[in-house]
């Protein structure tokens, strides 16, 4: 079973926002096991986004 996330909006407003967002999905990756991300970002968000993801990859 797949869990879903969707952030974004005042959710994801900043640099700031993902970092407190990657860091609860980092220390809480056990417990949420297969999970799926759905994100809404302004650009420069997407941008970081993607340049972090490669932190995330298994």
């Amino acid at each position: 079973m797949y869990l879903v996330q969707k952030y974004g909006g005042n959710y994801l407003k900043n640099n700031d926002d993902l970092t407190k967002i990657a860091d609860h999905i980092a220390n809480h990756r056990e417990e949420l096991g297969d999970l799926v991300l759905v994100t809404a970002a302004m650009h420069e968000i997407a941008t970081e986004m993607l340049e972090r993801a490669e932190e995330f990859r298994l």
